[in-house]
Parts: structure tokens; C-alpha cells; sequence
């Protein structure tokens, strides 16, 4: 329609959320509804918790095994942190060592020359509604 604003939940994540924070710790809060992206939070964002509410929307995503885990000599992680890659910084792993668990932290702290990065394949299917209330 012409002189109508349409928003796409797209256009709304990248042209408007992510400039306003600024922050790579976004992309674990905002949630496209597909099983590949982070799980809704059961409360409202607010302003005055923000910043303590997308820190853990990080720890939640990152330390979520079906997202993001260690196996063998190999770090598998969600195709976020490759799409955004440049959010994160040059290196990955100290953004990821912020936010991991006990474990997954255990693994990455182990010295090694390089522990090599892959990417899982992302789950754009539609998420099942009622599967929601269990997460």
C-alpha cells in the first residue's frame, strides 16, 4: 500500500534492534521463531535490566547443547556466530569464554594450538507452538 510503513521481522531485527544495541549479545535475545534461533525469555525485556538480561540470554544460548557444543578436538557452533561473525570480533573463542559454562569452558581452556571452528546447520523450520511452554 502506497505511503504505509510495512515492518518485516527481519527489517525490524536488522535495521532497527540490532543498531540500537550494538551489542553481539543481541543476537542471543532477539528470536525469529524457528528451533534454530535462541529460546524465547519468559519475561519482558526492560530497560533497566538490559544489559544483565542479554548477558544471560548469551550464557543460555551458548552453554545449550543442541546449539552450541565440544566434541572430539572440534567446537560446534550455531551459524549465528558465522553469519555475525563480525560482531563477535576477529577471534571467537574469548567472546565465547564470557559466557560459557563450567564445561564448555573446561574443554576451550584446555591448551591447544588451534581448536578448529564448525558450523551446525541452522533449523529454519517453523517451531511447534506448543513446544514452547517446555523449553
Amino acid at each position: 500500500m502506497k505511503g504505509r510503513n510495512i515492518l518485516t521481522l527481519g527489517h525490524i531485527e536488522h535495521s532497527i534492534l540490532r543498531p540500537l544495541l550494538r551489542d553481539p549479545r543481541g543476537h542471543f535475545a532477539i528470536n525469529g521463531t524457528c528451533p534454530g534461533c535462541p529460546r524465547l525469555r519468559e519475561e519482558a525485556y526492560r530497560g533497566n535490566e538490559l544489559a544483565k538480561q542479554i548477558s544471560e540470554a548469551a550464557v543460555k544460548f551458548l552453554n545449550d547443547p543442541e546449539r552450541n557444543y565440544f566434541r572430539g578436538n572440534n567446537i560446534y557452533l550455531s551459524s549465528i556466530f558465522y553469519w555475525f561473525r563480525k560482531d563477535f570480533g576477529k577471534d571467537l573463542l574469548p567472546f565465547i569464554m564470557l559466557y560459557a559454562g563450567h564445561e564448555l569452558a573446561g574443554y576451550l581452556s584446555v591448551p591447544k594450538k588451534r581448536i578448529p571452528i564448525k558450523y551446525l546447520v541452522y533449523d529454519w523450520s517453523l517451531k511447534d507452538i506448543s513446544d514452547q511452554r517446555h523449553q
